[in-house]
């Protein structure tokens, strides 16, 4: 008796488990289907295949990739990044030491369904070897998303009498590891030289952030709260653009 009941506990917890997991994924792919004005990376998640496998560069503590998990839990997501000891999801992230400026990426080629740059482009001094790995070991039909400054954020003051030190730049080279800032124009030519296909460029941003923006940025003045301040001004400015592109060969 003792076993049987053992066995039911455990077909009830996976079943419970497969209920909410259904559940967040039809839920995202409704919200993303019927709901303009979502995060742009949003829509990327909700283009991947199901069960697919995804790669963050440049993942950092992989908070980006918790999200991930949260909204497409089917997904197998890989991560990234130059620094070690970066590991906070074991069991869900495999993670792997690379400098993606000098490095070749340690999986063969055509081997994910998608790859997220989120804000690495800026640091890095020749950005060609890691856009070519990266069209590399995508599948074919396998999707990129990219977000990086746009040059707009080369004019803006950083505010430093008025903010405090903690949070995001505001001015592009208030973050000294910063090298280049660009344009969608230039983001674009960079992926048709590397063999890309089907870009799209676009201002990061999503209508909730848009309303918040200008109450962030005033009580981030008040209070001096730099990362307020910065996150209503990357919203009502145009701070950031991204690019989304597919491999077609």
């Amino acid at each position: 008796m003792k076993s049987l009941r053992k066995k039911f506990c455990r077909n009830r917890k996976r079943v419970e488990g497969m209920s909410k997991y259904c559940f967040r994924l039809s839920f995202f792919h409704f919200i993303c289907r019927f709901f303009p004005g979502l995060p742009p990376k949003a829509y990327f998640l909700d283009g991947l295949a199901q069960n697919g496998v995804l790669l963050d560069c440049g993942c950092g503590d992989c908070s980006k990739l918790k999200q991930c998990h949260t909204l497409r839990p089917d997904l197998q997501l890989y991560g990234c990044d130059i620094l070690s000891g970066l590991d906070p999801m074991p069991g869900v992230v495999h993670f792997y030491v690379v400098n993606i400026e000098i490095d070749d990426l340690p999986w063969p080629q055509d081997f994910f369904d998608g790859i997220i740059l989120n804000h690495v482009l800026e640091h890095l001094a020749n950005a060609d070897h890691a856009i070519k790995e990266i069209l590399r070991v995508l599948k074919k039909g396998g999707r990129l998303y990219l977000s990086t400054p746009s040059k707009r954020s080369l004019k803006y003051p950083s505010f430093k009498k008025w903010l405090n030190t903690n949070g995001g730049p505001i001015n592009f080279f208030d973050d000294p590891t910063h090298i280049k800032a660009y344009s969608r124009k230039e983001l674009e030519a960079l992926l048709q030289k590397t063999g890309f296909a089907s870009i799209k460029t676009g201002v990061v941003g999503n209508v909730v952030g848009m309303l918040a923006a200008p109450f962030l940025i005033l009580f981030g003045f008040l209070l001096r709260k730099r990362r307020w301040a910065s996150a209503g001004i990357h919203q009502l400015t145009g701070w950031s653009i991204y690019a989304t592109a597919v491999k077609d060969h």
